[in-house]
């Protein structure tokens, strides 16, 4: 999915937010003999490597122009507002900060974790089906009910702000 040294965001588990990083895969054996890629992740500004980070812990970074939504939490019910990516502002931090185009005003200063991609029904997309299926095509659909978070990946998969975390897995 990802290339050597590419530019990534990374969720993380700790801090609860996304972060500027470079992503180093590698093959390891599974436990049935086969090989399975694996992605170590740098944070900027630090020297340790993430060893084996799931993939719904790591996304491109976002750039000029890309469709989103803002999370923006309201006293009747927390809600994902659409908008653009109209300019990164950097504080000199790890923790990307965004301008954000809505329809009716602009937003500066959004924390990248409060920023999702949005895809709009009838866009095409990619989606990535695992390593031994690669990458499909699909269309987005429209929505048929309230939008939920998708089904965690590992313990320390992203989840909607303002939610609970997973509770720790046992060894």
């Amino acid at each position: 999915v990802y290339e050597q040294d590419s530019a990534v965001q990374y969720l993380s588990h700790k801090y609860k937010l996304w972060l500027n990083a470079w992503v180093n895969p590698s093959c390891r054996l599974d436990a049935f003999g086969m090989d399975h890629i694996c992605y170590n992740v740098r944070v900027a500004f630090q020297s340790t490597l993430r060893y084996d980070v799931p993939l719904d812990m790591l996304r491109l970074p976002l750039v000029l122009e890309d469709k989103v939504e803002v999370f923006i939490p309201k006293e009747d019910g927390d809600v994902w507002v659409p908008g653009t990516i109209v300019g990164q502002q950097s504080s000199g931090k790890t923790s990307p900060h965004y301008k954000i185009q809505l329809f009716e005003r602009t937003l500066d200063h959004v924390p990248a974790h409060n920023v999702r991609r949005y895809f709009a029904p009838g866009d095409t997309v990619d989606v990535y089906c695992g390593s031994s299926r690669g990458w499909s095509r699909a269309t987005v659909q429209e929505r048929l009910d309230r939008a939920r978070y998708p089904v965690a990946l590992s313990a320390r998969s992203p989840q909607p702000p303002g939610f609970p975390q997973h509770p720790r897995h046992s060894p």
